[in-house]
């Protein structure tokens, strides 16, 4: 909901795009292991980033 409001960092947005290619990589070598770090990974990287952001505009405590 929030999303549309929140500016992603180029930083944060080469993460996305690496952790996007490793996710896919874990599938094709049908890697449960693999998948389940990649997407462990990217919910804690989006969390921290939209928690932050959220803290920074004033929507969370």
């Amino acid at each position: 909901m929030y999303g549309a409001q929140l500016k992603i960092r180029s930083t944060r947005f080469a993460a996305i795009i690496a952790e996007h290619r490793e996710l896919i990589e874990a599938f094709r070598a049908n890697d449960v292991e693999r998948a389940s770090r990649a997407i462990r990974i990217h919910l804690e990287g989006s969390f921290a980033q939209m928690s932050q952001q959220m803290r920074m505009i004033g929507l969370s405590d």
